[in-house]
């Protein structure tokens, strides 16, 4: 019972981790696609839009969060993998 539990928390570690590690590709790309639909379907209403501020892909915070998003992920995908071996030692 113990074991299965364990199996299973190991994987969802993983799964977790890799979410972590390309949620920011993903969301990105988004934000990119996004502006090249915005800029195609409005041109006028975008560049009164893109002189007022700055998208969120540029603004510094976003770096930091991505990064924090990966290095976690990266912990989780780490530690499920550890808990893994561990699991199929035994």
């Amino acid at each position: 019972m113990v074991m299965n539990f364990v199996l299973v928390f190991g994987f969802i570690l993983i799964i977790f981790g890799l979410i972590g590690i390309f949620r920011p590709i993903i969301f990105e790309s988004y934000i990119i696609f996004r502006e090249k639909i915005r800029k195609k379907l409005f041109p006028k209403l975008y560049d009164v839009a893109s002189n007022i501020g700055t998208t969120f892909s540029e603004t510094k915070g976003s770096k930091i969060n991505t990064l924090l998003f990966r290095f976690f992920g990266l912990m989780l995908l780490v530690v499920g993998i550890a808990i893994l071996i561990i699991f199929f030692i035994r």
